[in-house]
């Protein structure tokens, strides 16, 4: 189990052999391909700014998680990129995708007891359901959703982002170990094209090209947003009258709504304390020299301060993302944050 960047360097010959394992796979998915590194370098701490790691952490449990009363907590992967805009360096999220994302969780909840039932089979039997996975495939279809419906470590979530080009980071499916953090096949793919490890382009990369962030936030916070859920009256009424998507996505922005300030009661009292104890990630760079793959553990300011004592001898690359943004169709802008002033005041 990873959760501090001390544990990152504590257990890194574990998560190089996981990022050798993500890529080369096993049985009928080895990789037939050569991979985009020859070695792995463990040695530095990417380092957020602490306002920037904050607002990132209430998006992703507010803008792009779904809830209902005695259902499994709903999670989804998000991206965003790295832009220079207005003079200065920023990390944003595409409000879009997330959007997307709630919509599909939303849409796909009528599925949800049949996914649980083809998890519970293993994967063994989990051909087994084609009927289930016709719908799904019609399902997401019918949404323009990339991410397909599916049950695991007691979420039910999405395994994909409702679309994935013009990412420089992206987010996994909420989970207590940074180590599932560790970059998957696809990434390594596409990082790789990137830097020209694979002698295949990549179109459609985001302004930071080589060189990718995969973040994770824990899921214990899913859970006591869902105990809140659970408790309310008005939501146990509320769901079977919404819980239709409409053409217009009225029931969705309703049911948001309704559920948005659970979801913000709870960020507004873990957010401060994941990412001082927590390590949110990792970082791939695949454009240092010899063919080499840097990967960091990615953690916030206050996570440094608090644990500086275990990291004196690490290096650190402070990236200094003068804010977080959300990309919408017209360029971006800040969100409303419970961490605003005057949100608090």
């Amino acid at each position: 189990m990873i959760t501090t960047v001390q544990d990152v360097f504590g257990q890194s010959n574990a998560v190089v052999e996981r990022m050798d394992k993500n890529w080369h796979g096993e049985g009928d998915r080895k990789s037939g391909m050569g991979a985009p590194y020859d070695w792995v370098g463990v040695e530095c701490i990417s380092l957020l700014p602490d306002d920037v790691a904050l607002r990132l952490v209430e998006a992703l449990y507010i803008n792009n998680t779904h809830f209902v009363p005695g259902h499994l907590p709903g999670n989804a992967m998000a991206i965003g990129d790295i832009v220079d805009h207005q003079r200065a360096e920023y990390m944003t999220v595409n409000l879009g995708v997330m959007n997307s994302n709630v919509t599909m969780l939303h849409a796909a909840r009528a599925f949800e007891a049949r996914c649980i039932e083809k998890a519970n089979a293993g994967r063994e039997a989990a051909e087994s359901f084609p009927e289930l996975d016709q719908e799904l495939r019609e399902l997401r279809h019918k949404h323009g959703h990339k991410g397909h419906p599916y049950v695991d470590n007691g979420i039910f979530a999405l395994n994909a982002p409702a679309a994935s080009g013009g990412a420089s980071w992206h987010s996994v499916i909420c989970n207590d170990d940074v180590m599932t953090a560790v970059p998957q096949h696809s990434t390594l793919f596409i990082v790789g094209a990137q830097a020209g490890r694979l002698g295949i382009q990549h179109i459609g990369a985001g302004h930071v090209v080589g060189k990718h962030f995969v973040l994770v936030l824990p899921k214990e916070p899913l859970l006591a947003i869902q105990a809140r859920i659970n408790a309310d009256p008005a939501l146990v009424k509320l769901w079977p009258e919404v819980q239709e998507v409409d053409a217009k996505l009225n029931t969705v922005l309703q049911w948001d709504e309704a559920t948005r300030a659970h979801k913000q009661d709870v960020v507004r009292a873990v957010a401060r304390q994941i990412i001082r104890e927590r390590a949110l990630g990792f970082h791939i760079d695949l454009t240092v020299g010899a063919r080499g793959a840097r990967l960091s553990p990615v953690c916030a300011e206050a996570h440094c301060a608090e644990h500086m004592n275990e990291l004196v001898d690490k290096d650190f690359r402070f990236h200094a993302f003068d804010d977080f943004l959300a990309e919408v169709k017209d360029g971006y802008g800040r969100m409303s944050s419970v961490f605003d002033r005057s949100a608090v005041a």
